[in-house]
């Protein structure tokens, strides 16, 4: 098991920010990818799912957004 960050594409300004929140995960990858392309054939994790409809504010723009789209959501193994 290893922990992810959990990274999201931001619509508003292009860029693409931590959600401040990890994942502990049996079956996660070795470097940074995308949840769409990862979980495509398989079952995304349950506690991934539940992690995903939480909202992220932008530091850009300062709006309050929540990234629907797997296919611009990312999880990164936690240095150490």
């Amino acid at each position: 098991m290893a922990r992810y960050m959990i990274h999201v594409f931001c619509d508003e300004c292009a860029v693409t920010h931590s959600m401040g929140i990890s994942v502990v995960l049996i079956d996660g990858p070795p470097e940074k990818a995308c949840v769409a392309t990862l979980y495509a054939e398989k079952g995304m994790p349950p506690n991934l799912g539940i992690m995903l409809r939480n909202v992220v504010k932008c530091p850009k723009t300062g709006k309050i957004f929540q990234q629907t789209d797997n296919n611009k959501i990312y999880i990164a193994p936690t240095p150490g």
